[in-house]
């Protein structure tokens, strides 16, 4: 048996899958505990006068190829890993965040960039950015161009793995909220409960505090790898 803490990795797949190979590069015994999947979404955003791109996630910026928007447009990338995918997909005028929507806010309406703006996002958010910029006087449109389909189920790894001993990645307030109803479905509620939550964000950990998680530690930053930094924190690899 691997005697090494299990570190729960929570997000999205295929998103599940690269966190948990970096977690094993470092040392880490990681399980994938995918509470979705994502799937792409059929859509065709109007780009006529469109002045500038939005992505808030990496899943939206790899959708930037397939739905083939003009390259010469700048792009608005939420934070380093977004803007990355972006670049793959071939864009590089990128202006990235801290690694929010709310504060990708600012930074849009602190450019100079002027005109209608289309953000390319998934259909569940936690904060309606489109609707954030058209009520300060900014033109912009939403297009749902992929969504998160929930997994039905923790997978028996996930389930063996929950614990006092185990470790568990949050990225997100909707995967967190995903991760309570499967806990509480599998009658694991109290396991999650005792685990070490290591969350993205305050936003993030809420849902995990309102079902009494005790032991919660935010990264420094909203993106991963200040989430893996955090990580080393309270559970160090190999440990």
């Amino acid at each position: 048996m691997d005697p090494r803490a299990p570190v729960l990795v929570t997000r999205a797949e295929p998103g599940a899958t690269r966190t948990c190979q970096t977690l094993e590069a470092r040392g880490y015994r990681a399980v994938n505990a995918a509470t979705a999947h994502i799937e792409t979404v059929d859509a065709a955003p109007d780009w006529s006068g469109a002045a500038a791109l939005i992505v808030t996630s990496p899943n939206g910026a790899a959708r930037l190829e397939a739905l083939a928007p003009p390259h010469d447009l700048p792009v608005f990338a939420v934070g380093a890993a977004t803007a990355a995918a972006a670049r793959a997909a071939g864009h590089a005028r990128i202006i990235t965040g801290a690694g929010d929507a709310a504060g990708l806010v600012d930074v849009i309406l602190s450019t100079p960039v002027k005109g209608r703006l289309i953000h390319l996002r998934g259909r569940d958010q936690a904060f309606d950015l489109t609707e954030a910029l058209n009520s300060l006087g900014r033109e912009a449109d939403g297009y749902v161009v992929y969504e998160a389909r929930p997994a039905t189920a923790l997978s028996p790894q996930a389930r063996a793995a929950l614990g006092p001993k185990a470790a568990v990645l949050i990225h997100s307030p909707l995967g967190a909220k995903r991760l309570v109803n499967l806990a509480e479905a599998a009658g694991l509620l109290s396991a999650l409960g005792a685990a070490r939550i290591v969350a993205i964000s305050a936003a993030a950990a809420e849902p995990l505090r309102s079902a009494a998680a005790g032991r919660v530690t935010l990264a420094g930053r909203p993106d991963e790898a200040a989430l893996l930094d955090a990580l080393e924190t309270v559970c160090p690899p190999g440990a």
